[in-house]
């Protein structure tokens, strides 16, 4: 009986002091989770200028389209009528046109207006919104 009651003391000091240094290691360890966090976001930066360098360096260019023309797929536009944002911004890139037309298309809270709801799932080029030749 008194091997069980030491027993039980041992494991109730045991608990106790890993409680204890669970709540006093809690600053360290949130100090850590700070520094990954830190790290992670300047690996990130990093690793993209490392790319763009690298890049360069190799000769690539973005691509880029003969004309100012893309598709409008319904994936792309929000339930509110926004588009994506990141897909407008990599569209951008791919010809200097392709700005204008979403400037024409879009509100200025970058929402597709109700007059051009007719190009989602569509193209979008100078001729399908403003009736030009391309």
């Amino acid at each position: 009986m008194a091997n069980n009651n030491a027993l039980l003391i041992k494991l109730g000091v045991l608990t106790v002091a890993l409680v204890v240094l669970w709540r006093v290691s809690k600053p360290f360890r949130d100090g850590l989770e700070t520094a990954k966090q830190s790290l992670d976001n300047a690996s990130k930066a990093t690793g993209e200028v490392l790319s763009d360098v690298t890049a360069a360096l190799n000769g690539h260019e973005p691509a880029q389209l003969t004309t100012a023309r893309f598709f409008l797929f319904d994936k792309y536009v929000n339930t509110d009528q926004s588009i994506n944002r990141t897909w407008r911004k990599d569209m951008i890139k791919t010809h200097d046109g392709i700005e204008a037309l979403f400037k024409e298309i879009l509100d200025p809270k970058a929402r597709l207006k109700p007059k051009y709801q007719y190009l989602i799932n569509g193209e979008v080029s100078a001729k399908t919104v403003f009736g030009e030749q391309a």
